[in-house]
């Protein structure tokens, strides 16, 4: 069985490796990226380091989805943060969507990932329209 601290270090290997599929780390990514992990409570700073260092350091898609315990609710979360961050820079970019297909692959979602990123489009239309709700012109 693995603890939460565990579970976010896998977590934050998807995320950062999501976030810098496209090769690009876009203002949105790092912010939403930020915004998950502060919602995520307190996080050590060597938990983060060493995430970011595995990453940057060249750990393959393979093996940082093969370390992800086996718990499906986990697969689940993680696979919805990663549609997530992918999303939002307003796209999904070819590489990102590849990522996200191998992913959904690996954890056996793999006929449940259009329904992710359908979710992913219709969450941020609602939070687009909320956004202008506090616009006050008409």
């Amino acid at each position: 069985m693995t603890g939460p601290q565990d579970e976010v270090y896998h977590l934050l290997r998807c995320l950062i490796k999501m976030a810098v599929a496209d090769t690009i780390l876009h203002d949105a990514e790092f912010e939403l990226l930020d915004h998950l992990v502060r919602s995520l409570g307190p996080l050590d700073a060597e938990t983060w380091e060493r995430a970011w260092a595995e990453v940057q350091g060249g750990a393959s898609d393979e093996d940082i989805l093969r370390a992800v315990p086996d718990n499906p609710r986990l697969h689940r979360f993680i696979l919805r943060e990663m549609v997530t961050l992918a999303l939002a820079d307003g796209a999904i970019a070819s590489t990102e969507h590849d990522l996200l297909a191998k992913t959904a692959r690996r954890f056996g979602l793999d006929a449940d990932l259009d329904r992710f990123v359908d979710w992913a489009y219709r969450a941020q239309a609602i939070a687009e329209e909320g956004e202008r709700l506090l616009d006050p012109q008409p």
